[in-house]
């Protein structure tokens, strides 16, 4: 620390402080990876979803709102509506749940198939969307 000039110690102590803890992007993959099993489907179709999350994150906590795109209010929505679905998905799993069951309650939500179908909400037609990949066919419960 003595090395560092005066005027960037403060800044340094705080970067230095939280230096071993993992990154916010690195939490959110880690726990979109955890939900994969349950809703792979939703993270398959909303590209790079930890990436684009934290990265919406810093903009807005560090810089003021990133975007001035007209379609900024849809992906913020898009970006939400992803994160609640990862947290839905892994508060099923700390419950016990098994990843076919949960992920068979969760594919019954019409807010969940919605997203799935239309990621991208109001911001394209319908010729616009890309193919739909389908969550494999969950079992009966034996």
């Amino acid at each position: 620390m003595e090395a560092c000039p005066r005027k960037d110690r403060e800044w340094l102590a705080v970067r230095l402080e939280h230096a071993d803890e993992p990154s916010l992007g690195r939490r959110v993959k880690d726990v979109c990876e955890r939900a994969r099993p349950v809703i792979g489907t939703l993270l398959s179709v909303v590209k790079d979803f930890p990436t684009q999350m934290s990265e919406t994150r810093n903009a807005y906590a560090h810089f003021g709102a990133a975007s001035t795109k007209e379609s900024v209010g849809a992906e913020l929505r898009r970006l939400s509506e992803t994160a609640r679905w990862v947290v839905i998905a892994n508060l099923l799993l700390d419950l016990g749940f098994e990843p076919s069951k949960a992920r068979a309650l969760i594919q019954r939500n019409e807010q969940y198939s919605d997203l799935v179908k239309n990621p991208l909400g109001d911001l394209v037609t319908e010729d616009q969307k890309p193919e739909q990949p389908t969550d494999p066919p969950v079992s009966a419960p034996s």
